[in-house]
């Protein structure tokens, strides 16, 4: 199997930059037809498997271990996936954590469940966005000719969520609130600040 992708309605975009980067991974579930994902479901060991594209939206296995073919008798199958994939889920429960800001695509979650009821064919997963992207752009005053060295904090947000890949709910750990600081880039006397929060 090899699936194509879109996100929000437009094909080969995500939620940060409009285009999926060489080497972004998911992982990719896949399952009995008309079953809940969980371990008696999984097909074929098809448990979080790791695809990767070259940024064109177009995902194939990462290594020749990771392929998921469909069942030889031709029962029909749902697939569930997400980015970006994580190696260590457990459960069926995607650790959600926001308070290292450095690289927004890692917090940048989308999540898939939209091909159900196949047999055959590359599939199109359709990701929806689970987080909340925050832009903050900053330009300096009269006299002021840069703007390095500026800092900016978000105070007051929870940090910490369990994201529940079988049914796509969002779990917030109300006492994972922190201050975090946006990741910054300065050009000049304009600055630009983005956060991805839950």
């Amino acid at each position: 199997v090899q699936f194509s992708s879109r996100s929000s309605g437009e094909m080969q975009t995500r939620a940060i930059g409009s285009s999926w980067s060489a080497n972004d991974k998911i992982g990719v579930y896949m399952k009995a037809n008309g079953q809940d994902l969980s371990s008696s479901s999984i097909i074929d060991g098809a448990d979080n498997r790791s695809f990767t594209t070259t940024g064109n939206g177009i995902f194939n296995p990462a290594s020749d271990d990771q392929k998921v073919y469909y069942p030889k008798d031709g029962s029909r199958v749902d697939f569930i996936a997400y980015y970006p994939q994580q190696s260590n889920i457990s459960s069926f429960i995607y650790k959600v954590n926001t308070t290292n800001q450095t690289s927004q695509e890692d917090l940048d979650l989308l999540y898939s469940k939209n091909v159900t009821g196949v047999n055959s064919g590359n599939p199109s997963l359709s990701f929806t966005r689970q987080m909340a992207k925050i832009q903050l752009n900053s330009t300096a005053g009269e006299g002021v000719t840069s703007l390095d060295g500026l800092v900016v904090t978000i105070s007051g947000t929870k940090t910490q969520a369990d994201f529940n890949l079988v049914d796509g709910v969002l779990t917030v750990n109300e006492s994972s609130v922190a201050t975090i600081s946006p990741k910054i880039t300065i050009n000049g006397n304009t600055a630009l600040g983005e956060a991805i929060v839950i």
